[in-house]
């Protein structure tokens, strides 16, 4: 009787392969976020051969592909859950808001990047205001997929 307890308590296999992608995602995306707004003197000193431009355009196509990802995987998700068990259930769910948060998270930040690529290369209108109210959106949706982050590893966590 107890170990048909203990079998039921195990991340299911196809829920634990989603959460992995997710996460792997989650890495791909933080090194985008890192390459635009991490303090860098290669990017603020022109030294010739010094200099670092970011590749705004670059960033974005990547974001358009990771987004794309997280709705592929969020397919996926939506046919999964009849098969899972009560033990697996809250971690799905999570993983579900988690993906939706992240997913955000992403298009803004492809946004903003699309935005600021206009903007070093052709003739934009993108103020510094515009700017400046997307990129305030942008910090609260990092905070959300950050709560809920943190909430589903602690679920992971007591797997």
């Amino acid at each position: 009787m107890g170990d048909d307890k203990k079998i039921d308590s195990y991340i299911d296999p196809k829920l634990g392969v989603l959460l992995f992608a997710i996460n792997d995602l989650l890495d791909f995306y933080v090194d985008i976020h890192d390459r635009i707004f991490k303090f860098s003197w290669r990017q603020i000193v022109p030294i010739p051969g010094f200099f670092k431009k970011i590749d705004f355009k670059k960033a974005a196509d990547d974001l358009t592909r990771i987004y794309s990802e997280i709705q592929k995987y969020r397919s996926v998700m939506d046919v999964l859950n009849p098969s899972l068990n009560d033990y697996n259930r809250k971690t799905y769910f999570l993983l579900i808001k988690f993906s939706d948060a992240l997913g955000d998270t992403v298009s803004r930040l492809s946004e903003i990047s699309i935005q600021l690529w206009y903007k070093v290369n052709k003739p934009s209108s993108y103020s510094y205001e515009v700017y400046d109210a997307a990129y305030k959106r942008y910090e609260t949706s990092i905070m959300e997929y950050k709560k809920i982050g943190e909430e589903l590893n602690r679920s992971c966590q007591a797997s």
